[in-house]
């Protein structure tokens, strides 16, 4: 073999490559929790809401969620109750859901139908420009 001859590469095996492995998967999503004996609502270490007075249609609807693992959304949990309209009685314990979070950070609503339940986060910089509007202090 000559000193200036490049060996054959032909019949070399390639080696192959691949993109380097990411160093950890993304994180999961965010799920609240619900404590019933502490009848707080929290999303990671920061309580969200805290019942100091009972509202049972709003713990009943957390506790659902709790038991089902939050999924995107839920039937109403709400027992029928005599003379009330049970879509009317779902709206206001969801808007009462809604009120008393400093800051907002789980909003829940009602999906169409009137019937379903649904949750989603709110993000920090939404939360802040919310209570800026509203002229709350940070």
């Amino acid at each position: 073999m000559d000193l200036f001859q490049q060996p054959s590469i032909v019949n070399q095996p390639t080696a192959e490559i691949h993109p380097p492995a990411p160093d950890s998967a993304p994180p999961p999503p965010l799920k609240p929790v619900y404590d019933s004996r502490l009848h707080e609502l929290r999303l990671v270490d920061e309580i969200v809401k805290r019942f100091t007075r009972p509202a049972p249609a709003q713990e009943l609807i957390l506790a659902a969620f709790q038991e089902e693992g939050w999924p995107p959304a839920i039937d109403d949990p709400l027992p029928a109750q005599y003379n009330q309209d049970p879509k009317r009685h779902l709206h206001y314990t969801i808007r009462n859901l809604n009120r008393g979070q400093k800051p907002l950070r789980i909003r829940f609503f009602i999906n169409g139908n009137g019937e379903t339940i649904c949750w989603q986060i709110v993000p920090h910089q939404r939360a802040a420009s919310a209570r800026a509007a509203v002229g709350i202090a940070l």
